[in-house]
């Protein structure tokens, strides 16, 4: 069992629909109180088009031990209205349970305007078990309001995770979404993530496909590459593939994928104890070359 694998795809579950993906800059400082519990505050800022940064997001959580073996975060996320964005809090909730087996992770998220009215709820809760094999198996449960107004499932994920030897795991991911026509659950993509690690370097490529009549189509395909420096400073870098324009609109794929976008972060620890991250983004000119993007960006996807 991996618990730090587990815990990073469960919170990029809830993280991948609500962030906009844009250059910035981040500084979270971490502290543990007396009674044990730790505490984080991180602010991020983006660029303006006049050159001066602006603050975009501040968050702040507090975990604590509940029990032996459980554990609980509570986080406020508050982000301002930039970029035709909305201002908005999101309060989240993460609970951790720890068993001879596995890991329960469980969370629950409010979002609310800049009125405090609640607009959005998603609850998401990830079980992962060892199995006999010495594979993990991990099923992911993703609920959302209704037309109704309702809690009611969305999304499905269940995964299976091999460890290959002491430098190399790979993740199988088959994702369900509900097709509110049919009123059925449907596969909607398949996932293959292969991790290697050497030295200080991991690379990581996961492939995605889609189902397409009978066949399953090759739609996306991400690399990262990261790297620790001996200072502790942590460098990654995500190069996106996705289909060409043809592939988007024939039945019939040429199965070859296009460099889409890069996003390129690091990360270092600061003197003070606090971290600092920055990341940029770019994407391919007509020239087939890498160009950083505009200030105040939000993003879109390959």
């Amino acid at each position: 069992m991996k618990p730090l694998l587990i815990v990073a795809l469960a919170l990029a579950t809830v993280a991948q629909s609500q962030t906009p993906l844009m250059p910035l800059t981040a500084e979270t400082r971490v502290t543990t109180n007396a009674d044990g519990a730790v505490s984080a505050q991180s602010v991020e800022r983006i660029q303006l088009k006049d050159g001066q940064s602006a603050e975009w997001r501040k968050s702040a959580s507090l975990t604590r031990e509940t029990k032996p073996g459980c554990a609980e975060t509570t986080e406020t996320i508050v982000q301002s209205a930039i970029q035709g964005q909305p201002a908005q809090t999101i309060q989240r909730t993460t609970s951790r349970e720890k068993t001879d087996s596995g890991e329960t992770i469980r969370i629950s998220e409010v979002t609310r305007n800049a009125l405090g009215k609640d607009v959005g709820q998603r609850v998401v809760e990830e079980t992962a078990q060892r199995q006999p094999d010495g594979t993990t198996s991990v099923r992911v449960v993703e609920q959302g309001l209704d037309a109704r107004g309702q809690l009611a499932v969305q999304r499905e994920e269940q995964r299976r995770i091999r460890e290959q030897g002491a430098t190399q795991t790979v993740i199988e991911n088959q994702i369900r979404t509900y097709d509110h026509l049919r009123g059925r659950f449907d596969v909607t993509a398949i996932q293959t993530t292969d991790i290697r690690k050497q030295g200080d370097t991991t690379r990581t490529e996961t492939t995605i496909r889609r189902a397409a009549g009978d066949q399953n189509r090759i739609v996306g395909r991400v690399q990262t590459t990261e790297t620790k420096t001996a200072g502790g400073a942590v460098q990654r870098e995500i190069v996106e593939y996705g289909q060409g324009l043809y592939d988007k609109i024939s039945a019939l794929s040429t199965g070859e994928l296009k460099p889409k976008r890069k996003i390129v972060e690091r990360r270092v620890q600061n003197p003070d104890g606090s971290s600092s991250l920055t990341r940029e983004v770019f994407r391919l000119d007509v020239n087939g070359d890498w160009k950083p993007v505009p200030p105040n960006w939000v993003g879109d996807t390959p």
